[in-house]
């Protein structure tokens, strides 16, 4: 099955349908946006006027959209899968999911992603020989994609890739989310009212108990 490169606004995109490529937003230095976008389009567009987004993933449960950058290392190089530009000075660090390995050459460490069908990068450092090779996580509700320089569709992988007219109007549910965190506040306030309207019944109850116990009837003469 040959790549699918989609151009919108001057840039060749491959576009993945429920991937991703993860990394630990908490901790990493590469992620610099996670606005949240209805429409998957606002979020390949945000990423293509943004010089410094190389990636993004977005999913319909949320519509965030999350794009992400390199980092800078003198010693290493980063590739794409489908796209035979080299990335120079550039690196994705260890927290994205990976397998690292040691290889002696570059080309090496290339050949190693091509021959491995769920490569979708590959990082090499040279002053260590350490060679990335990254991994896309699976999930149904993402999408995820990045833009080529240079258009390399030989080496095909076992991921799925999709043209962009079959996702590019994909909208999130963000609405379904709000109802549900608004039908979750009226569920705990029916709660905590019938918690109250019952901690008071028995409230008065035990007043009502407690006075008749202090004031017992009067028994009446026979």
């Amino acid at each position: 099955m040959a790549v699918q490169f989609t151009n919108i606004n001057n840039k060749d995109w491959v576009f993945f349908q429920g991937k991703y490529l993860f990394s630990d937003d908490e901790k990493t230095k590469i992620l610099i946006s996670d606005k949240t976008k209805k429409k998957l389009k606002d979020c390949i567009n945000s990423c293509g006027d943004n010089n410094k987004c190389h990636w993004f993933y977005w999913n319909t449960e949320d519509g965030k959209c999350k794009q992400y950058s390199f980092i800078e290392n003198i010693d290493s190089t980063f590739q794409w899968r489908y796209d035979s530009y080299k990335y120079e000075k550039t690196e994705v660090p260890k927290e994205v999911f990976n397998n690292a390995h040691q290889t002696e050459t570059q080309e090496q460490c290339l050949n190693d992603c091509y021959n491995d069908v769920n490569c979708v990068a590959v990082n090499y450092i040279q002053k260590l020989k350490d060679c990335r090779i990254f991994y896309n996580y699976s999930n149904g509700n993402y999408y995820y994609g990045y833009y080529v320089i240079q258009q390399n569709s030989e080496h095909v992988g076992g991921e799925p890739t999709s043209i962009g007219n079959d996702i590019y109007d994909v909208k999130a549910n963000i609405e379904s989310n709000f109802s549900k965190i608004i039908g979750n506040i009226l569920t705990y306030l029916l709660t905590a009212f019938l918690i109250g309207f019952v901690i008071f019944i028995l409230y008065h109850f035990k007043k009502d108990w407690d006075k008749k116990r202090k004031n017992p009837p009067e028994q009446l003469n026979v």
